[in-house]
């Protein structure tokens, strides 16, 4: 059993901690800040928490001592001319899969860091960030730098690639 719990909250970040059998409340973290996601690192003890900060945008935060100090790291980005499809335009024959519909494009910006999860034992430095809009970001050196995952991005359930062009491209997978 853990001696730990660690929250994400609207408020911030609340660890307890099992003290004897009560658990004990620590002073707020990140507070006043929405605390999306709020997880620790199975691999080495490291806690993550996403922000979603009202003035600098989301962000990730680490503490590699249990929580006692956190620092932020590397921004999750998407990469210049990343774009998704927001909606097809509607019209009197509507239908998403005919070849006349027209999509509606926006430029990607990351909204919220809604989830984060790690890799295996044989990964130690590997975390996924997953993003409204919907992306997934990799970092294989402890979330100092983050990567979109293109494949997943530019997949033609998507629109195809998304980069360039009208986004008609058809991407095939060998």
């Amino acid at each position: 059993m853990s001696n730990m719990i660690l929250l994400g909250t609207r408020k911030g970040t609340v660890i307890f901690d099992r003290i004897d059998s009560n658990w004990q409340p620590r002073p707020i973290m990140h507070a006043g800040i929405p605390v999306c996601y709020a997880t620790r690192d199975p691999r080495d003890g490291t806690l993550w928490a996403s922000l979603d900060h009202g003035h600098w945008g989301p962000k990730l935060s680490r503490s590699h001592d249990d929580g006692v100090t956190w620092e932020d790291v590397m921004s999750v980005k998407y990469p210049k001319d990343a774009r998704y499809i927001v909606k097809y335009m509607p019209s009197p024959d509507f239908n998403p899969e005919s070849p006349t519909a027209q999509p509606e494009y926006a430029n990607a910006t990351v909204y919220k860091i809604w989830n984060i999860a790690f890799g295996n034992a044989h990964q130690p430095g590997r975390l996924y960030a997953g993003t409204i809009p919907g992306g997934l970001f990799v970092s294989d050196d402890g979330g100092n730098t983050w990567e979109l995952n293109r494949p997943l991005w530019n997949h033609h359930s998507r629109g195809g690639d998304l980069f360039a062009g009208d986004a008609t491209t058809e991407n095939r997978w060998y």
